[in-house]
């Protein structure tokens, strides 16, 4: 080594022959170079966090909505059980309103092809679920949708029945997906609030004590109120 490093000087001078020691002692020391080995694969993350839409969760990686995700219901890695659904970030063994729970989810019987008419009942290639059963064509006031989403859950682009009315992946026309959070209610994307509370500007407000919604939506207390039975009322100090 001594007589390599001192040919490196008289060749090239101390600046060349440092170099060269340097890279020696790294891979001595761990067996690898600098530049493209594993340890500089790990000084820094190539991958990035996708970007969730508003209300969603970044969840193992992936954008799930909280509201209806048994898997992350409510919160990340909070599961439902088998026999319950995801409502409204709840697990829950109730459905909505003319929905079914079929396999730990709310389905629509009437259209999906999955569950048609019954949970576990599947119609058949070319078919679709129509009110509950397997025809050929839609009836009864549904429309045929074909964007690979719907009621019907499958995810394959098939075509299916959908009801524009309440179909939050369908609000009012095929493909017209409603927002986490939302539902589908006469064919208009709405936001789904808790017992006693109200839908303003895109949020739940309960009118009852909410000072920026108080008896009716944009209804402002000024400061100093509070709002009290749907009433703005000035607040006393402690002892008055």
């Amino acid at each position: 080594m001594r007589l390599a490093v001192a040919a490196c000087q008289r060749q090239l001078g101390w600046r060349a022959t440092f170099l060269i020691f340097a890279c020696w002692f790294v891979l001595a020391c761990t067996g690898q170079p600098l530049v493209g080995g594993d340890a500089d694969a790990g000084d820094a993350s190539t991958g990035t966090n996708p970007q969730c839409p508003a209300g969603a969760l970044l969840c193992d990686q992936t954008c799930v909505d909280p509201t209806r995700d048994a898997t992350h219901c409510g919160s990340c890695a909070t599961q439902c059980a088998s026999d319950e659904a995801c409502v409204d970030g709840q697990c829950t063994t109730n459905c909505p309103a003319e929905f079914s729970l079929c396999g730990g989810a709310c389905v629509d019987t009437r259209t999906d092809i999955e569950n048609c008419g019954a949970c576990g009942t599947l119609c058949g290639s070319g078919t679709v679920c129509s009110l509950g059963q397997c025809e050929l064509t839609c009836g009864g006031g549904l429309v045929t949708c074909s964007s690979g989403g719907g009621t019907n859950g499958d995810g394959g682009g098939s075509d299916y029945c959908a009801d524009l009315n309440s179909d939050r992946e369908n609000c009012g026309a095929c493909a017209n997906a409603c927002g986490v959070g939302q539902q589908c209610l006469d064919g208009n994307c709405t936001y789904s609030c808790p017992p006693g509370e109200t839908v303003c500007n895109a949020s739940c407000a309960d009118l009852q004590t909410d000072p920026a919604n108080c008896g009716s939506c944009g209804v402002a207390c000024a400061n100093g109120e509070a709002c009290q039975a749907g009433s703005c009322v000035t607040q006393c100090s402690p002892g008055l």
